[in-house]
């Protein structure tokens, strides 16, 4: 099974509008302020039962400055 990660950040162009970039995983730490888009989705078990779940769709970067700040 192949895991997929979703994060992006969010850059300012020349044209000044915002886009989204992939961003490496690896690179978010703690204390980053980051937006989870999620979905949420019910399956059924037995009998009448159903369990929710969480399905993480994806994770931005919206400002890191506090960690860089800190860094230094």
């Amino acid at each position: 099974m192949k895991i997929y990660s979703y994060v992006y950040t969010f850059v300012l162009s020349k044209s000044n509008f915002y886009s989204y970039i992939l961003l490496d995983p690896v690179r978010l730490r703690t204390g980053d302020i980051v937006k989870a888009q999620v979905s949420f989705t019910t399956v059924p078990l037995r009998g009448r039962w159903h369990k929710m779940l969480l399905i993480l769709r994806a994770v931005t970067l919206l400002d890191s400055s506090a960690v860089c700040i800190s860094r230094y």
